[in-house]
């Protein structure tokens, strides 16, 4: 869990850059697992708590944009399946809807 000497997004790059370890470790017929014994015996090097609190600080607010950014796309995708079903079968009709500006379509 998150705390003061492993910050989340600390932790979450941690874990991230670790999947593939984390695969190798996992063991099961059906899906692979981890138990908590074989989790604790992975080694991690821990940096002093003011690095990980400079990292935190400036990683943060990045990552707080990329939350952003992916509830926007998943809202984006969401009236896209919405909204296309009904351009094809023209039941919502855009002939008469102005072109897009140049600019917003190089953007």
């Amino acid at each position: 869990m998150p705390n003061k000497d492993f910050p989340l997004f600390f932790l979450f790059h941690w874990l991230h850059e670790n999947v593939d370890n984390f695969i190798s470790l996992g063991t099961g017929a059906t899906f692979k697992e981890i138990t908590k014994g074989t989790f604790k015996t992975i080694q991690l090097i821990v940096p002093p708590r003011g690095c990980t609190q400079r990292f935190e600080m400036t990683v943060a607010p990045m990552m707080e944009q990329v939350l952003v950014l992916q509830c926007k796309n998943a809202n984006l995708r969401a009236q896209r399946d919405l909204l296309l079903p009904k351009l094809v079968s023209g039941e919502i009709d855009v002939s008469q809807a102005p072109a897009p500006d140049e600019a917003v379509v190089a953007a």
